[in-house]
């Protein structure tokens, strides 16, 4: 993935720096990663590192939720792979979400919402105008 850090302007400290500014709170973490053939097929999840970008949840949003990068196999139900999840999923729950499954159909974007915040789990690539995309996304859930 340093490949696209390079193309697409990684840069991030800047990205860092414009999420703070946005609110977002930054991590690295540990997390199980899909692992994606080059057609697209999910084998497996693998133990890596990336980045977490959580915005506080707006009170009374709803149920807490995971959007994760699956295939049809493993259940997705959604475009681009994902899988959405909840101790409630209705479909309500699943049209919401549908937006950010199309919106963020490239590379590793996962998302999960707990009762005090939204997050994103990705490997940091375009720049500054990247984190600007996800903060309206995250935003609006």
């Amino acid at each position: 993935m340093a490949w696209l850090k390079s193309l697409f302007g990684g840069g991030t400290k800047k990205m860092r720096e414009a999420a703070l500014k946005m609110g977002f709170k930054v991590e690295e973490v540990d997390r199980d990663i899909p692992i994606f053939t080059r057609r697209n097929h999910f084998p497996s999840l693998s133990r890596g590192r990336c980045v977490k970008y959580s915005l506080a949840r707006r009170p009374n949003a709803g149920t807490g939720w995971t959007l994760l990068q699956r295939d049809k196999t493993h259940g997705s139900q959604l475009p681009n792979g994902y899988l959405a999840t909840a101790t409630s999923l209705t479909p309500q729950l699943i049209e919401k979400l549908r937006p950010l499954a199309i919106e963020f159909s490239e590379e590793f974007f996962e998302f999960e919402a707990s009762d005090f915040e939204v997050s994103v789990y990705w490997e940091e690539w375009g720049g500054e105008a990247q984190v600007a995309r996800l903060h309206k996304a995250l935003s609006v859930i």
